[in-house]
This record gives C-alpha cells, structure tokens and sequence, in this order.
C-alpha cells in the first residue's frame, strides 16, 4: 500500500468527509484528532477536540507536527486519527497514515 509522502516540515491539509451508512452527509457531535509518529513509537498530539463539527470539514497538520525525530531515518510513517461521537452509540474511528520523508537523508548531506 502507497503511503502519501511529504517532506519534512511541510503540512499536510486533510479533509474529513462524514457520512451515515445510506452515504448521506452526517454532521457528528464531536470531532476529535491526534497524531502519532508510528515508526518511532511516539506521541506527537494526544486526542484533541476539532470545533464547530460539520458534515465536511479541513484540518491542516502543521509542519513543525512533520518533523523526522531520528536523524538516521530515510522516513517516518505517522497516523493522523480521527474519532467521531466518542462514547456515544454512533462512536467511529479512522485513521490516515502518511510518510515524512527526510530530507537529508534524500540530498545525502
């Protein structure tokens, strides 16, 4: 599976699309996110609340979250999460993994 790929302290703009089972847009109640650092085992933002819930809405993870943590690496793979209605009968999970790709490691400086 092919992974997007950007560039170390570059931002990723993400947009969330919520929809019921029919496929009918869904406004949830919450909206929360966090952001890990799979390859390093890390936590980069614990769960986070996103304001003002709609059927659609836009996220910018910031590029100072795109940093590499471990010079040695060629890339690091991160997972954007994203938790609807926690708690709540309609509760749903997902998750958007991407790779911050070193950029001395790729001009081999």
């Amino acid at each position: 599976m092919s992974h997007l790929a950007v560039n170390e302290k570059s931002p990723v703009f993400v947009t969330l699309v919520f929809t019921d089972e029919a496929g009918d847009p869904l406004v949830p109640t919450t909206v929360d996110h966090r952001l890990d650092d799979k390859t390093n085992g890390a936590e980069i933002q614990d769960w986070a609340v996103l304001a003002s819930p709609a059927s659609t809405m836009t996220y910018t993870i910031p590029g100072d979250d795109n940093v590499i943590n471990v010079d040695a690496n060629v890339k690091e793979e991160h997972v954007f999460g994203v938790r609807v209605d926690d708690g709540l009968p309609g509760e749903g999970y997902s998750e958007f993994l991407y790779n911050v790709v070193n950029l001395l490691a790729v001009s081999g400086a």
